[in-house]
């Protein structure tokens, strides 16, 4: 009986956070409105592998730059990725930060050598609508990066970007 009580609230509660986030993610799809958050439908903007964005496998210490706001026709304040390191050959983690900012000390993907590791962020553009991705590994490491939603200008709520 306990049990079953006790499945009953967490399907609830799931239900709830699952409302929670849908309504409070897609805030507009009106990108002439400041602050509000415009989901789209995810579009690759870099792969190294395939010469989308660039034609650099990360190096060690090295930092990559890319325009993260590539076809959108608004000003753009954050844009949401989905950073995936590909067949790092040592152990280490991608940075993701506005391009002219500095960089944070957190990482935005850790990742162990041969294994394919994704994580979403949200980023700030920075110079020209781009933003760095730094490998802070001894190895090499290729990137994908898929936009899947943009701020319009205003400020981004950490709270309402999830």
């Amino acid at each position: 009986m306990m049990l079953k009580k006790t499945m009953v609230m967490v399907a609830a509660f799931a239900a709830a956070i699952a409302t929670s986030l849908t309504t409070a993610t897609v805030a507009s799809a009106d990108p002439s409105i400041a602050g509000t958050f415009n989901k789209l439908t995810p579009t690759r903007l870099l792969d190294t592998r395939s010469h989308i964005g660039s034609s650099t496998t990360l190096k060690p210490q090295q930092t990559l730059s890319f325009n993260a706001t590539v076809g959108i026709d608004a000003p753009v304040n954050a844009v949401a990725l989905t950073i995936t390191a590909v067949s790092p050959t040592g152990v280490g983690w991608l940075t993701v930060s506005p391009t002219g900012g500095t960089r944070p000390l957190a990482s935005t993907v850790n990742f162990l050598p041969g294994r394919t590791t994704p994580n979403s962020t949200i980023v700030k553009t920075g110079t020209g609508g781009s933003v760095d991705v730094f490998n802070g590994s001894t190895g090499t490491v290729d990137v994908l990066a898929d936009l899947t939603g943009y701020w319009t200008g205003g400020t981004v709520d950490p709270a309402v970007a999830g």
